[in-house]
């Protein structure tokens, strides 16, 4: 150690970087930096911390101060961003640089301008979404089959949050009628937690396993306010979530993150009651047109089969007809060979023939008797298979339609089977599903994601 060299005291050593701070930042520096920290303390004052990431580490770190004559700082910037001056922000601040022998470096925040920390925002979200892109999770959840009547939704809010009594409200007494099985699992609709908030309902909800449709709402923002959504963590939970996941976080122009990569993202939560109302009104639609089909093709065949029963009853009339007729001929054509021989024999033998003419005679009349009965017992007979060809046709007609109504896939469902699809077509075959196929059952109310671990023939 040189001897010669006057040794400094710690106070004088600060009044030289004192000095040479004064010095060297006399005016106002434009400083772009991170806040780490922030303390709003009782006095006024807020105590800030600054930092400068590079690669997430830490590279530099100083402390700043918003004095109680330029709080109205703070109001402002909340106003224009629409939430308040928080960790996690970048902003770009009017500070003057100023050292003091006790307390150290101090930047003393002047300003603070507020559209810099929302272009930040809006940049933040952009790297987000090509991010996503870029890794192929952009359409993930846009790709799920959306269940044909959604009745067992998951609700993702706050009851505090301004759109979820209006949700609740328009889904659960819509003027159809409809009904929906609704469950809330809440979560922080604001500020820094509602990355770790939203995930963990979404676990929950995997966990409970009986849902078609997740759905998450809030009642709107400013562009500051809704930044919580532009998460890449939560959109790349959502993407790749087994369930379709509809977004109604209320914005006005900007959509955040969460829109993009949801099944359907909506400005408000009331347009996404709407959509769920619709789907189950589009399938009540399909069911009446379905049921309006099948009474007409019932009605058609109906009519069809008493036609046909019609023309089989003409034919038997004309054919009955055209048999009395030709018996008619029969006995005519007899009488005309018998008479003109009898009256011979009774110009003849009047006396002795008396006694056989009257037997003729009483024979024939028998014998017309005889013949016009058995006419009579065969209309009777035509008439009985008519009546029970008509039944027959009437019972096959109605056993056609309990057929109709047994093979409903609903009617299935209801007694405990289940449908089991792969790619939307029913498996009905060992060899029209490999391992490792993802299959969905459907059962009455509800549906089973499967991934197929092994096959097994029923002989095996």
């Amino acid at each position: 150690m040189t001897q010669n060299c006057k040794a400094l005291t710690l106070y004088e050593l600060n009044l030289l970087i004192q000095k040479v701070i004064k010095e060297n930042f006399e005016g106002d520096v434009l400083l772009v930096s991170e806040i780490s920290r922030i303390i709003y303390n009782a006095g006024g004052f807020t105590n800030i911390e600054l930092i400068e990431k590079k690669d997430d580490q830490v590279i530099a770190k100083n402390r700043a101060v918003i004095w109680n004559d330029k709080k109205f700082i703070l109001d402002v910037f909340e106003t224009i961003v629409g939430e308040k001056l928080s960790e996690g922000m970048k902003i770009l601040a009017k500070v003057k640089v100023s050292y003091h022998p006790s307390y150290g470096l101090t930047l003393n925040i002047l300003n603070i301008d507020p559209s810099y920390t929302i272009g930040e925002m809006q940049l933040r979200k952009s790297q987000i979404l090509n991010r996503l892109e870029s890794e192929g999770l952009l359409e993930l959840n846009k790709r799920l089959e959306f269940p044909i009547v959604p009745q067992n939704i998951a609700l993702i809010s706050s009851k505090s949050a301004a759109g979820y009594e209006d949700f609740v409200n328009h889904l659960m007494y819509n003027d159809k009628g409809y009904r929906f099985n609704l469950r809330l699992f809440y979560s922080v609709m604001q500020g820094k937690d509602v990355e770790t908030s939203i995930i963990k309902s979404l676990d929950e909800i995997i966990e409970c396993g009986n849902f078609e449709v997740v759905v998450i709402v809030r009642g709107g923002g400013s562009v500051g306010e809704l930044d919580c959504f532009n998460s890449y963590d939560l959109a790349k939970k959502i993407s790749q979530f087994p369930i379709p996941v509809l977004v109604g976080i209320g914005h006005d122009r900007d959509k955040t993150v969460l829109d993009y990569v949801a099944y359907k993202g909506f400005k408000n939560p009331t347009a996404v009651a709407h959509f769920l109302i619709n789907a189950v009104e589009a399938f009540d639609d399909y069911l009446t047109d379905a049921l309006h089909k099948i009474f007409n093709l019932s009605s058609a065949r109906l009519k069809s089969e008493a036609r046909a029963l019609e023309n089989i009853s003409l034919r038997i009339k004309e054919k009955v007809l055209e048999n009395l007729n030709t018996s008619k001929s029969n006995i005519n054509f007899i009488g005309n060979r018998i008479f003109p021989e009898l009256f011979r024999r009774i110009d003849l033998e009047k006396r002795k023939n008396d006694k056989i003419l009257f037997n003729i005679f009483s024979k024939l009349k028998e014998r017309v008797k005889n013949e016009y009965s058995f006419l009579e017992r065969s209309e009777y007979k035509l008439r009985s298979c008519s009546i029970e060809i008509l039944q027959k046709s009437i019972k096959t007609i109605i056993n056609i339609e309990k057929e109709v109504k047994l093979k409903d896939p609903r009617e299935i469902l209801k007694k405990g089977f289940s449908i089991t699809t792969l790619n939307g077509k029913i498996i009905k075959k060992y060899e029209d599903v490999e391992e490792g196929s993802k299959i969905l059952t459907h059962f009455l109310n509800f549906d089973v994601f499967s991934v197929v671990e092994r096959k097994v023939r029923g002989d095996e």
